[in-house]
């Protein structure tokens, strides 16, 4: 497996969502402590089901600047997970209670294993950076989480403009840390924006699993189920080395 990773490796690029961070506690408890407040009781296991399931479905702009797509995005998104749910209600007004909610950059919190797999790859001599289709404010959170210093790139879909699996944001973040394409790799949760927009720049895909969404991915994909495993992938090879692009 290590093989998968590219030597020398130079940096490693980061999703934000379910990669990084997510709503505290977590995606499904938010959803059902705003639909609870709504008079509404959802199970656990079906909100993570109909998460997954709309998730599969989901198609990101191009265009993520504009305050109005992302809100619309987001209420078409939470509009579908409550159709798997099978939600009788007001859809849209439930809809609009969520995206408060999950605009806040308070809301989110890092992964446990997160910060000291961030400060372990720093310390092999890593750039480190996040590539992710988000906010703006997702640089709030990173700020407000302590970790904004240790990234060398920053490229946010709601910043500049594009989003994953467009070229662009991929070798944005590239640009800003200065590294070739092929010694780098992006670890994120999603085949088709992730590992494959990673590819079709040059870079190594990483697939991080963390809830177990994808049990069987192509046998060419490397998965991880924690940025804990990443280190020790990252950790088993030879020495690294920085290389300026």
């Amino acid at each position: 497996m290590n093989d998968a990773i590219p030597r020398p490796l130079a940096a490693v690029f980061l999703d934000a969502g379910d990669t990084l961070l997510a709503p505290a506690p977590s995606f499904e408890g938010r959803f059902i402590a705003v639909a609870r407040a709504e008079g509404v009781e959802l199970e656990e296991a079906a909100v993570a089901a109909a998460f997954a399931a709309a998730a599969r479905r989901a198609v990101w702009p191009t265009d993520w600047t504009d305050p109005a797509t992302q809100r619309a995005f987001w209420h078409g998104h939470y509009t579908d997970i409550l159709g798997e749910l099978h939600y009788e209600g007001d859809r849209a007004a439930l809809a609009d209670a969520l995206f408060e909610v999950f605009s806040d950059p308070a809301a989110y919190k890092l992964f446990d294993d997160v910060r000291p797999a961030l400060h372990r790859l720093a310390g092999l001599g890593l750039k480190l950076g996040v590539i992710s289709n988000f906010e703006p404010w997702l640089a709030t959170v990173l700020e407000l989480e302590g970790v904004d210093h240790l990234f060398a790139a920053v490229a946010i879909s709601g910043v500049l403009g594009v989003a994953k699996p467009e070229p662009g944001i991929f070798l944005s973040a590239l640009e800003q840390a200065g590294v070739h394409a092929g010694n780098a790799l992006h670890v994120g949760d999603h085949l088709d924006i992730d590992v494959t927009g990673a590819r079709a720049v040059g870079m190594t895909g990483v697939l991080i699993d963390r809830f177990r969404r994808v049990p069987a991915p192509p046998p060419d994909v490397l998965r991880i189920e924690s940025l804990s495993e990443l280190v020790d992938l990252v950790g088993a090879g030879p020495p690294h080395a920085r290389e300026a692009g």
